[in-house]
This record gives structure tokens, C-alpha cells and sequence, in this order.
């Protein structure tokens, strides 16, 4: 839990923000990528009218090419007021 203090004046307020650390590890081809997508895309991060396209989070041409995960990676998003920080790690065999 993370607290921040804010302040106008004399008044403090404390804000009070709850953080989850979700790891995401699994085998190849068991939808990692996906996953972490389909949650970005359900939390209304992006606007209704940007494309995204497929495979958000691979960046790295040899990733969009080969359709694999080589580097890790982390995104961030609120929902229902916590903070849920995903971190998506290459499979393993």
C-alpha cells in the first residue's frame, strides 16, 4: 500500500493506493501475451477509436515476426482503484 500526501493550504489529504504485482509465466504458446493484451483492452486503457493492433506488448520486430516473447515486460493499470502492475516473462520450455 502505497500512501501519497497531497495538499492544499493547510489541508492534507491522504491518498491511499493499493498496488497488485501480477507475474504471468507460463510454457510457450500458453497465451501470455494475449492475456496481458485482453487486460489492457479491458480496462478501457487505450481510447475507443486507436488501433492497437495485435500483440501489444511485442515491440521487437523478431517478436512480431516469429510470434514468441524474447524480452520481458511490464504495463500498468488501474481498476476499481488498484493499481494491478502485470509482469509478462518469456516462456520456457
Amino acid at each position: 500500500m502505497r500512501v501519497q500526501k497531497q495538499g492544499i493550504g493547510r489541508l492534507k489529504v491522504k491518498i491511499i493506493m493499493e498496488i497488485r504485482n501480477i507475474a504471468i509465466i507460463a510454457h510457450v504458446d500458453h497465451g501470455k501475451t494475449t492475456l496481458v493484451d485482453k487486460i489492457l483492452h479491458a480496462t478501457k486503457v487505450f481510447r475507443d477509436n486507436q488501433e492497437t493492433g495485435e500483440l501489444i506488448m511485442d515491440s521487437n520486430d523478431l517478436e512480431k515476426e516469429r510470434g514468441i516473447t524474447i524480452f520481458s515486460k511490464n504495463a500498468a493499470v488501474v481498476y476499481n482503484g488498484v493499481k494491478n502492475k502485470c509482469h509478462r516473462y518469456p516462456g520456457s520450455c
